[in-house]
Formats: C-alpha cells, structure tokens, sequence
C-alpha cells in the first residue's frame, strides 16, 4: 500500500483511533463523525453483525447524517441503488454506508474517503481490503481517513504484548505505563463491552504491515501518521492522556518487536540456505542453537495459534523446509508418509540406511530422520511400524 501511494497509484491516507466513553462505543463514534462532518464526509462503516450495523446505523441517522445499511442478504438492485446514493452529492453534512462483510472487493466507491471499523476485525485480508475501499483517487478526496475500532480509558494495552518485550526495562516500563492507565480510569480494566489488551495494537500491526511508511514511523518512534481523537460524551469524559501516551509506547514496541522477528526470520532463512538443515538446538555454534531456539519457540507460537497470517505465510515461502516444517504439524501422517518413501528411495538408490554423520545434506537429513524414528520406536503407532 505504501508503495502504491508513493507511485501515486493511491490516495494517502491519516490513521486515527477514537477513545470513547465506556459503555457507549457506538454513541460516541456517531457524535464523532456529526461534529467532524467537513472532515469525514462519505465513510464506510464496518461492523461484524447485522444487529449491530442496523443499531449503529440508527444512531447516525438520528443524529441527522445520510446513513445506508446493505449486508449479505441486500438484494443486488438494492445494494445497486444504495452505493449510488452514498456516491451521489451530499444530502446531509455526511454520507455514512453501514456494513456487514460486502464491501470488501470488487466495489468502486472512489468518493468514500473514510474507512470507519466500528468493531475489530479477525482477518488480516479483510483489513487490507476495506482500507482499500476509500485510498483510490478523486478530485474531492485530497487525503483519506482510516478509524480503528475505538477504545476507551479502562483499555489496557499492554497485557497480552508484554510477553512480545525482550528486555526486562521494556517490560517494567509497560507494567508502569498499565498501571498508570489503571489509576486514571480508577475502573476495572476488563469489561464484557470493552476491547481486550492488546487487540489494537495487533490492529495497527496489520495496517502496518501492508504499509512501510506507518511500519518505520512507529519503529522510529514517529507521532505523525496515527492520530488520536477524544471522543468521549461530555457529561462522562476522562483525562485520555495516560492511555495515549501508553498506547503510543505499545504501538511502537509492539512495531520493533514484529521487525525483530522478521530479522530473525531472515538470518534463519540465509542459514537454511548455506546449509540446507534445520538449525539444531543442541549445537556447539552458538549461532545454530540461537536459531534453533527461535525456531522452536516461533512453532509453538503457531500450534497456539499466536502468530499472524502474514508471518505465517512468511515463513511458509522463506525456504521449503520451513514449508515442510508447518506441514510436517498441521497432518504429521501425511508428512511420515512422505519421509518414509524419500527414506525407502534413498536405501534403494545407494544400497545403505543414511547417517546423521555423512557429508551430503541430503543424506544427512534422512539419518537423521532415521534416528529419531528409532528413539521413538517404542512410543510408535503400529501403522508407522507397518
């Protein structure tokens, strides 16, 4: 994406997060975009349930703002009819499409300039594609807007990223900063309604992720391109200082943590290429074993389902035996199928077993194989052993 804006080929774009009132998310977004209507003019909102997009939607509406909703069951005429009129000079101070997963692709909507998540998103696809939405260019649209799934001041960054910091000071300083946030919201930091820890910051990584420019501001620990906006009602309004001021340190350690991975991720991936072996974890070289370690540790975080898509197809097309690797765990038959008949082949090809010893890689892969297989026998299904 950053690219592409660079090239001209996409309109840029601010980053913002709102923070709320607690328990009032929807009121406050709507309030936000009435008293920001020459801002944010024509937006599409994004949300997870048809309750929810209709419910938002009557809240802008009420409000006194143009509002839209379509979903998956919107007949194609109506929905026709619909991007036309959102499309189409302004009725109203803003122009506001409420919907539910159908915006997505494959819709040209070059006048919407603000992508507006009302509620978080899962999958990183769906992200990319709904920025992609309001970035292409129009005449009226000199910059475009992206609002993350606001937050409020019980929100407490830090509590799932903690274990993403690999310094002890960066750990007591998230620890200072949550608490902080605590005695200024003076509230419980987990409700039922509120966004869990860490959510957002995961958020922005994935914007981050499809844009160099937001990557290597908040790497370099750059304000400028993610924006805050108190949008909390009047009548219940907190001091939103301490939780800006922490999530501007979560966003940038969370930032220095995924580019250290990715450095990781290419120092395994020069090695795998010098030596054609996975790194071994008991090893004289101090540099194999770091590797291994990290191999270790970055699988488990992929069987506990912790790693993101993109670092996981990262690795699936940094070298085919990290392919083989995550195969090798999503269908272990499948694999010692395979294992077994390169085994087979090579038995049959030089008229020997393989040893972990030889010179050849190739061949030193399957010895190694081989012995682990016979360590194992004891504890080996029946079918392995047939």
């Amino acid at each position: 994406v950053g690219t592409a804006v660079e090239d001209n080929i996409l309109c840029d774009y601010d980053v913002i997060v709102p923070i709320v009132t607690k328990g009032n998310a929807q009121g406050c977004l709507a309030q936000m975009l009435l008293k920001q209507a020459g801002h944010f003019r024509r937006i599409l909102a994004y949300c997870n349930s048809v309750a929810e997009a209709v419910a938002f939607q009557h809240l802008v509406e009420e409000l006194g703002l143009a509002s839209w909703h379509i979903n998956g069951n919107s007949p194609e005429a109506m929905r026709a009819r619909v991007i036309e009129e959102f499309s189409g000079p302004l009725m109203k101070p803003a122009h506001v499409l409420v919907t539910v997963q159908v915006l997505g692709e494959g819709v040209n909507i070059p006048t919407a300039d603000t992508c507006l998540f009302v509620e978080p998103r899962r999958s990183y696809i769906s992200i990319v594609q709904a920025i992609g939405r309001v970035l292409r260019h129009h005449p009226t649209k000199p910059l475009a807007h992206i609002i993350l799934p606001a937050v409020n001041t019980s929100y407490v960054p830090f509590s799932g990223a903690v274990k993403l910091t690999s310094t002890r000071r960066a750990k007591s300083q998230v620890q200072r900063a949550n608490r902080t946030v605590r005695r200024a919201s003076k509230t419980r930091p987990y409700t039922r309604r509120t966004m869990k820890g860490g959510q957002l910051e995961r958020f922005v990584i994935a914007v981050s992720q499809a844009d160099h420019r937001i990557q290597q501001a908040l790497v370099e620990g750059r304000r400028g391109r993610i924006r805050f906006i108190d949008a909390q009602n009047d009548t219940a309004r907190s001091n939103p200082l301490p939780l800006i001021r922490s999530l501007q340190w979560g966003l940038t350690n969370a930032s220095r943590t995924s580019l250290t991975w990715y450095e990781h991720l290419a120092r395994l991936q020069a090695y795998l290429v010098c030596e054609n072996s996975l790194p071994r974890q008991r090893t004289p070289d101090s540099n194999e074993r770091a590797l291994g370690v990290w191999l270790r540790n970055t699988g488990a975080c992929a069987k506990r389902g912790s790693l993101s898509w993109q670092q996981l197809r990262a690795l699936e097309s940094a070298h085919p035996l990290l392919r083989q690797a995550i195969q090798r765990r999503a269908d272990p038959e499948k694999y010692w199928d395979s294992a077994c008949l390169k085994f087979a082949e090579f038995v049959r090809l030089h008229n020997r077993v393989p040893s972990q010893y030889d010179s050849d890689s190739e061949s030193r892969r399957h010895g190694n194989w081989f012995k682990n297989t016979m360590k194992k026998s004891s504890t080996t299904s029946q079918r392995r052993l047939d």
